[in-house]
Order: C-alpha cells, then sequence, then structure tokens
C-alpha cells in the first residue's frame, strides 16, 4: 500500500510540473480602439411634379393627357434602385376601363434645361407604354432607374430622375368605356 501511495504522489508531482512547465511561454496583446459601425439611410422624395395629381374629364377615343411629370430625389446617403407602379384604385374599378386606359411613362434623357422639362425630345427613353392595369401594385413594379443611369445601376445619393407620364385611350375603344371613371395613386419605390 506504501508503495501505491508514493507512486501516486510521484505521478501527481509530475503532472504538476508538467502543468507548470507549459504555462511558461512569452506572450504580448496589441489592441485598435475605437471602431465604429454607421448605417446608411434610405429615403426619397417626389418634388418639382407638374400637372399632378390628374384630373382628367371628358376623355373619349383617341384622347391623350398632356405629359406631366414628377422628380424623385434620393435625399438619403445611399445610392438606390427606383420603382414606378399604381396602386390604391379608387372607385369601382370598371375593368372595360382599366383594360382600354394606357399609361406612358419617359425618361427625358439628359437634355438641356429645356429638354429636361419636354418628355418628347429625340433622347428621351421609352420606359413603359400600356394598359394600366401592367403596373398596378407593388407586384408590377417598372425598374424606372435602368432608364436614367444605365442597366443594373443606382440613382446616387443627392441626385433626381425625372418621369415623365401621360394617359390616353386608345382611338378604336367602343362604347364599354363610355360613362365610367376611376382613379389610383402612383408610387414610387426605392430599394437599396
Amino acid at each position: 500500500m506504501k508503495r501505491i501511495l508514493t507512486s501516486l504522489i510521484v505521478v501527481l508531482a509530475l503532472v504538476v510540473s508538467v502543468s507548470a512547465a507549459t504555462q511558461a511561454v512569452f506572450s504580448a496583446t496589441g489592441s485598435v480602439a475605437g471602431n465604429t459601425v454607421s448605417t446608411g439611410t434610405l429615403k426619397i422624395s417626389i418634388n418639382h411634379t407638374a400637372g399632378k395629381p390628374w384630373s382628367v374629364t371628358n376623355m373619349g377615343p383617341g384622347d391623350k393627357t398632356n405629359w406631366e411629370w414628377m422628380d424623385v430625389i434620393n435625399v438619403g446617403s445611399l445610392p438606390a434602385t427606383y420603382y414606378f407602379y399604381l396602386d390604391n384604385a379608387t372607385g369601382t374599378p370598371d375593368w372595360n376601363l382599366w383594360n382600354n386606359l394606357k399609361i406612358e411613362l419617359r425618361n427625358p434623357g439628359n437634355g438641356g434645361a429645356n429638354d429636361y422639362e419636354n418628355c418628347t425630345v429625340a433622347n428621351s427613353k421609352e420606359i413603359y407604354n400600356g394598359p394600366i392595369s401592367g403596373v398596378y401594385s407593388a407586384g408590377s413594379k417598372i425598374n424606372t432607374t435602368d432608364f436614367a443611369y444605365g442597366s443594373g445601376s443606382q440613382m446616387p445619393a443627392g441626385w433626381s430622375q425625372r418621369i415623365c407620364q401621360r394617359v390616353y385611350l386608345e382611338s378604336t375603344v367602343g362604347n364599354e368605356v363610355q360613362s365610367r371613371s376611376t382613379g389610383f395613386d402612383e408610387v414610387m419605390y426605392a430599394e437599396q
């Protein structure tokens, strides 16, 4: 028994000395203090509208509104992609009118000051031209940024984009749209 106890003491002493030997190493630390992280903002403003909101009465076959526009301004600190769609139909949307009422969206291009307001200049770009039902709801939104800044790009912070619009009825519409009315909201949606 004495031998077992002596063996245990020797083994225990070896474990303590090996453990103490592995603890004796050089070490040093360094640090970089003061790190911070902040996020940017995604915010838009619609400004400088002309002819908005629309109030069109007595529209007939082949009638078109004047070109109207809105300027979308990136007032946040992050670049963003902008989308257009219609929402909140008012009245009872008569499907005959909805399927025949058209909207045309254009980007006026990068002309001079007068060209910027003129959506019919040669360098303007068609964004959409079709039934209002084709751009109704967020699920049918149209990327308008591609037409001003190039495919896949985003509008930088502090920049703006003009979207020209008009609504019209084709000259071939029939009596099914007579005495109908409806309304809708225009929405600009931005995402980073």
